[in-house]
């Protein structure tokens, strides 16, 4: 929903709410405008919910994204960093694949 419109749809509660205070309890006019009030209302809370849950999503799917970047450069760094033990020869080429294998079984079970 627009800002312009929400502002338009809480206007019309307004305008609704100042015809209210004019009009007699119990009057046909009187129960269709508590009616239309309350149909406007619903409206706008309803919107205001979904919004919420819209940013909601966007903010898991951004947090999720971020961890699996994180992930990936760590992984990409570990395996880096058992390659250049591997060629000083500090560790042998098994121990950096089971280095990498631990790391993208580790990245499956995350991701």
């Amino acid at each position: 929903m627009t800002l312009a419109l929400k502002n338009q749809l809480e206007q019309e509660v307004l305008d609704l709410i100042k015809k209210l205070d004019g009009l007699e309890p119990g009057t046909d006019e009187h129960r269709k405008a508590v009616e239309d009030i309350q149909k406007l209302t619903t409206l706008l809370n309803e919107n205001s919910s979904d919004n919420k849950q819209m940013l909601s999503e966007i903010f898991k799917s951004v947090c999720g994204l971020a961890a699996s970047g994180l992930s990936a450069l760590i992984f990409v760094g570990c395996f880096t960093e058992g390659l250049q033990f591997e060629k000083e020869g500090v560790f042998c080429s098994t121990m950096v694949k089971n280095l990498g294998s631990h790391m993208s079984s580790l990245l499956r079970k995350v991701f």
